[in-house]
């Protein structure tokens, strides 16, 4: 299911992000071939390893990866696997401006306002840099929006235009 739904995000956007100069890489060993010097995080006597994350956006004009997006069906305790990476990538000189951005269907409703917020829910805002929920028919951000909060749970839709706008900064 999780590769499926990888797949599909992964061919709409490429399309997307080809129109403004931006590479969609898949973190396989083709990908990291491609990527991975700006990605590699030292564990120190434990050696260099890469974010446990499923594409990389890449922005050939300035050989920079402007973001990692990890893609989850459910978010039962996967959202902390994306934090984790996010604050990992924060301690590093080449991976502190990388951004970490999760997409997932909520199919398990953990980001619906009318729920009190969970533990995944308060890790997703604060520590993963934006949260795009996939189309889900009839879907409005309002509806994943608390009461006088600020979020970081955007619709896909925003996606494209979130990263363009990265592109185009520092």
């Amino acid at each position: 299911k999780g590769k499926g739904l990888e797949k599909v995000t992964g061919h709409i956007l490429k399309q997307q992000l080809k129109a403004i100069a931006l590479e969609l890489v898949y973190l396989n060993k083709a990908g990291l071939a491609k990527v991975g010097d700006l990605l590699n995080v030292d564990f120190g006597e434990y050696g260099w390893h890469y974010p446990d994350v499923d594409m990389a956006v890449y922005q050939p004009s300035r050989q920079r990866v402007l973001a990692i997006l990890s893609i989850k069906t459910s978010l039962r305790e996967r959202a902390t696997q994306t934090a984790y990476w996010r604050n990992k990538l924060r301690g590093f000189d080449k991976t502190q401006n990388v951004r970490v951005f999760l997409l997932t269907p909520n199919s398990d409703d953990i980001l619906k306002s009318d729920q009190s917020p969970k533990k995944q829910r308060a890790i997703i805002e604060a520590d993963i840099d934006a949260t795009y929920i996939m189309n889900i028919p009839g879907a409005v951000l309002d509806d994943y929006r608390y009461e006088n909060k600020k979020t970081r749970v955007c619709l896909i839709d925003e996606l494209a235009a979130d990263l363009r706008q990265l592109s185009l900064s520092g």
